[in-house]
């Protein structure tokens, strides 16, 4: 397993890419991808990566890389008052996780360009695409579309307390970021 590491930027994008070639002959692996905003990161999510993994592992090794949209494309994408938390926490909370093995921005609203320059091995999404909906599945040898359980995006069901949770702290800082709390003082 390669180290976890966050690259911010395309110069430090383009050393990523250098060593996962390295890493690659080495251990003749398969590296991952996947994005998103992250915003707020929630339980779904680890369970997505881990999932994806699981799937992907075989008897060759795996590199998770997750990439992050920019808070720029995350307002454009999510609409006005996004993202809640900045890119950087995003990507260092990212990093903090056991499955992810590199986290990467990317500032266009898709990550082709990413994808064209890593060359990763599989492109994974959630349940809600088909293969030829994800952002450059042309470009690799194969996409993998995770079941996203109803329950993940649209509940149809009560809330599980840890849904209830995610909702209220995505609810509290709506209103710490409206306040100006999150990025120092809101202008008037």
């Amino acid at each position: 397993m390669i180290s976890k590491k966050v690259y911010c930027g395309k110069e430090q994008r383009a050393t990523l890419t250098r060593k996962l070639r390295a890493w690659r002959v080495e251990t003749s692996g398969r590296v991952l991808f996947t994005n998103g905003c992250f915003d707020p990161l929630r339980a779904k999510h680890v369970r997505f990566f881990e999932l994806a993994i699981e799937r992907c592992k075989g008897q060759t090794p795996t590199c998770l890389i997750v990439a992050v949209n920019d808070d720029a494309s995350e307002a454009r994408l999510k609409g006005p008052g996004r993202p809640f938390l900045a890119l950087r926490e995003r990507m260092e909370v990212l990093a903090g996780l056991e499955c992810v093995d590199y986290v990467i921005d990317f500032t266009e609203n898709t990550p082709t360009e990413i994808i064209r320059e890593i060359r990763p091995n599989v492109l994974i999404k959630g349940g809600d695409y088909t293969a030829t909906q994800v952002a450059g599945h042309t470009l690799v040898d194969g996409v993998l579309i995770i079941p996203t359980e109803a329950a993940w995006s649209r509940p149809s069901r009560p809330l599980s307390m840890e849904e209830l949770l995610v909702d209220s702290i995505s609810r509290a800082l709506r209103g710490m970021r409206d306040q100006g709390a999150l990025y120092g003082k809101k202008e008037e």
